[in-house]
């Protein structure tokens, strides 16, 4: 009798693990820029963006693909920045994982004080970025600091790489460093 409850056990934590392998999986999407993806995003705005896809030396969207294909966030220009948001790949579903993997160049600008940064966010929908974007703006307003796009939206989470010390003076020397907003 002990040998069929020690296996129903076995079975029930094996049919158990399942299930929770099963419903960790997440919704999956590669963009190779071998194509322009443009229409895949739910909403782009930005201040350049007859710039930011492209092939090799800017030229208009061919097929050269990745790593020649680029996703170009922003130029070392002063005041530019782009908003994307991407599309909802799990269908609704609460977001249970996330792995995001990205060939990525910061900086080599040709300017002496390039900035800012990246942030990587999940927000409420009702987050007041997400309110700017969807309205047209590419101005980041609203974002978690105004003005400053970099550091993320206000809701939800925020995975933040930022260069940049500061506009006051005397400025300090830049400061390199990821913030976790909660």
């Amino acid at each position: 009798m002990e040998n069929n409850n020690r296996r129903k056990m076995k079975w029930s934590a094996l049919a158990v693990g399942a299930v929770f392998a099963l419903s960790a999986q997440a919704g999956e999407k590669t963009w190779d820029f071998e194509t322009d993806p443009f229409d895949d995003f739910e909403y782009i705005e930005s201040t350049q963006l007859d710039y930011i896809w492209g092939g090799q030396g800017f030229d208009d969207w061919g097929a050269e693909g990745n790593p020649d294909g680029f996703f170009s966030i922003t130029e070392a220009t002063g005041g530019t920045s782009t908003i994307a948001v991407l599309p909802d790949i799990d269908n609704g579903d609460f977001v249970k994982s996330f792995n995001m993997k990205m060939d990525l160049r910061m900086g080599n600008g040709t300017t002496d004080r390039p900035a800012d940064g990246i942030s990587i966010n999940f927000a409420r929908s009702s987050d007041p970025m997400l309110a700017d974007v969807q309205g047209g703006s590419a101005v980041p307003g609203n974002a978690a600091t105004g003005g400053a796009a970099e550091t993320g939206t206000q809701t939800g989470v925020a995975v933040s790489f930022d260069t940049w010390a500061g506009n006051s003076l005397p400025d300090g020397p830049d400061i390199e460093g990821i913030i976790v907003r909660v």
